[in-house]
Formats: C-alpha cells, sequence, structure tokens
C-alpha cells in the first residue's frame, strides 16, 4: 500500500522461538545468558576464558589484567561474529563455545607479553574439543583499513536500546534487553497498528565477513533472525539468582558487561562500583568496519596506556571524548539474606530505585 516490501503476511508469519538459555561456570557460579541471535554468548566467552587466570594477582585495571581481558575479548568477538546468528539458519555448537575445554584451547592463543594483531580468526570448537592437544591454532589476519564510517567509536549515544531489570523481596527477577536499534528505529509507523519499525537490519552483511574474509554467517536471507548484540544474564550462587545484569551501546555492550561482572565476582565491588570503574574496549561500536583499536577511559590511558602500547595493542588516541565502553546496569543480591543493590549507568541516563 505504501510502496515497501513489507506484507502483513510478513507479520503475521512470524513465530516467537523458546530456545534454551546459555549456561557456563565461573568457579562456582553458574551463568545463564541467552542464546544465539543474541550476544550473552560473548561476554560468557570472555569469563570462560579468563577463569583460569589469577585476575585478583594481575590487579584490577593493572597493565597484566588489562591486557588479558583485551585479548580474550578479541577471542570472543571473532566467534561471536561467525556463530552468533540465526541457529535455524547456522550451526551455533554453544556448549562447545563455553566448555572448559574449548576455553584451554583459547588461552593457549593469548601471549601475556604480546598482543595479537591484526583480526583474530575465529576458533574450530568441534575439533579443538575432540582432540585440545592437537588444535591448530589460526594466525590473525592481516587487518587492511577499517570501514568507514567509524560511528561511535568515541561519541556519545542518546537514547536508543534499553536495559531493565526488576527484582522483588518474593525472589523474582528478570533482565531484560529491548532495542529498536537507533532511537525510535526507523523512524516509521507500521499503517496504523502504532508499531515501530526498528533499523537493526544493519546487523546483517551483504558483503564476506571483514574479520575472517570469509563468507558471512550473518548474510541477508528471507526469514532469516538477525545477529543482535542483546546480551542479557543472570549469575546464580547457590542455585539462587546473586547477580542479574545486561546492557546496551551495540558492540561495546558484551566487554561492558564482562568488565561489570568481573569487578563485582573478583574484586568485590558493588554494582554502582563496578559500573563506575574505569573500562576499556577492542574494535568499533559496529561490528562491519573491522576496527581493532583498543579504547580506554580517561582514567585507564592516564595510568597503563603506554604499557599497553609497548605490549603492541593499538591504543586509540586519545581525543578528549570518553569512548564508549557499554552502558551496564546490575543488580546483587545476597543469596543468603536476599539484600539487594542495584547500580545504574552514569555514562548514559541510568537510573536504580527501590521499595
Amino acid at each position: 500500500e505504501n510502496g515497501g516490501i513489507w506484507s502483513k503476511s510478513d507479520l503475521a508469519d512470524y513465530e516467537v522461538k523458546w530456545r534454551r538459555p546459555l549456561q557456563a561456570t565461573y568457579g562456582e557460579l553458574e551463568i545463564y545468558g541467552v542464546p544465539p541471535s543474541a550476544s550473552s554468548l560473548t561476554w560468557m566467552q570472555i569469563l570462560t576464558i579468563l577463569e583460569e587466570y589469577d585476575l585478583q594477582a594481575m590487579g584490577h585495571n593493572s597493565t597484566a589484567y588489562v591486557h588479558h581481558f583485551l585479548e580474550a575479548q578479541k577471542l570472543a568477538h571473532a566467534d561471536g561474529y561467525q556463530y552468533v546468528a540465526d541457529p535455524d539458519f547456522v550451526p551455533s555448537p554453544t556448549d562447545l563455545l563455553l566448555s572448559e575445554v574449548y576455553a584451554s584451547v583459547q588461552r593457549r592463543r593469548i601471549d601475556a607479553g604480546r598482543a595479537a594483531t591484526g583480526r583474530v580468526r575465529y576458533g574450530s570448537p568441534t575439533s579443538w574439543t575432540r582432540d585440545p592437544d592437537g588444535a591448530e591454532l589460526p594466525a590473525p589476519v592481516p587487518a587492511g583499513p577499517a570501514a568507514e564510517p567509524r560511528t561511535g567509536s568515541g561519541e556519545p549515544l542518546e537514547g536508543s536500546t534499553s536495559h531493565i531489570i526488576v527484582a522483588d523481596a518474593a525472589g523474582n527477577c528478570f533482565t531484560f534487553t529491548h532495542s529498536l536499534g537507533n532511537i525510535y528505529g526507523g523512524h516509521d509507523v507500521l499503517g496504523t497498528t502504532g508499531v515501530l519499525g526498528s533499523n537493526i537490519m544493519d546487523w546483517f552483511d551483504v558483503e564476506p565477513n571483514v574479520w575472517s574474509g570469509e563468507a558471512s554467517s550473518l548474510i541477508l536471507a528471507p526469514g532469516k533472525r538477525n545477529r543482535f548484540t542483546l546480551s542479557p544474564g543472570i549469575i546464580t550462587a547457590e542455585g539462587k539468582p546473586y547477580i542479574l545484569i545486561g546492557g546496551s551501546a551495540a558492540e561495546t555492550t558484551m566487554p561492558g558487561i564482562a568488565q561489570v561482572s568481573l569487578n563485582m565476582v573478583e574484586f568485590g565491588l558493588d554494582p554502582q562500583a563496578a559500573i563506575e570503574s574505569p573500562r576499556v574496549v577492542y574494535g568499533d561500536v559496529l561490528h562491519w568496519t573491522g576496527g581493532t583499536e583498543v579504547h580506554l577511559e580517561p582514567e585507564v590511558a592516564a595510568t597503563i596506556g603506554d604499557s599497553l602500547r609497548a605490549l603492541g595493542h593499538e591504543v586509540a588516541p586519545n581525543e578528549g571524548r570518553r569512548p564508549i565502553t557499554g552502558h551496564v546496569n546490575a543488580v546483587m543480591i545476597d543469596p543468603t539474606t536476599g539484600h539487594m543493590v542495584g547500580g545504574a549507568e552514569v555514562r548514559a541516563d541510568g537510573h536504580v530505585a527501590g521499595y
């Protein structure tokens, strides 16, 4: 009726898919996330890779800690661009990707004294978990120039994705992310329905995977659900909800969630302090740019920026703007007393309240 390509049957034929949550462990904690084509897998992989390192001995936001975090993020994101897609179209062996055997092989790809350069390649979970000792570890792909525009690598985000966490005294809780992409999505209302269309189709690819040079798992296809970076999670202790977490800000969402989680679990920070703590991120806000720079918040850049460059990290110049490093909200619940503490993002319009 309006010259577009959507029809009523497209909406009528859409079905919600009920999928089994992702599950992994971190020490004695259980971690749950949303399966592909959502991206909880990425931050959960960062944690499984880092689990066997003595992060506390390295020190919070020390050169060693940030180096290992960034290297783990590179590996997890490479897997994300390959395996986080519509599972009805693309094989996504999430149990293998979150297994300790696979994480142990990934750790062998991390050099404690040198950053991986170029674009790190995705792993091979099926063969590596079958024969971890014989795993052939791929070299990074030489990085060509990043695609333009480098949207969001250091620009403030307004509006857009929202993350909501609710918990009550009876033990009920949920952590929920909603997005239309950018604020008001595609800025179109579907007829007289009042429903806004999103602009999240730009998370599909129409060209080869910039990270591997191979055919993209995210190639656009009819009826295919696109990859997106909504990645809420629940961490439980002794079978009870312990940390409810989630966030926004496109590709920076997952490393933001991972850092805030580690700030609470490893370094004993309460949710608000964990969120306010300075953060880092590898890559750009959008996956298809292929950017390989490391973005440091000013407090980190001032203390360890030079030492990270000495390790080979491609640290982005500080242009006086605070880079986007994810927007995170979190609630911590004492498993014994039920006491709740919330934290809200100070880098965006976060808010926390209790009654």
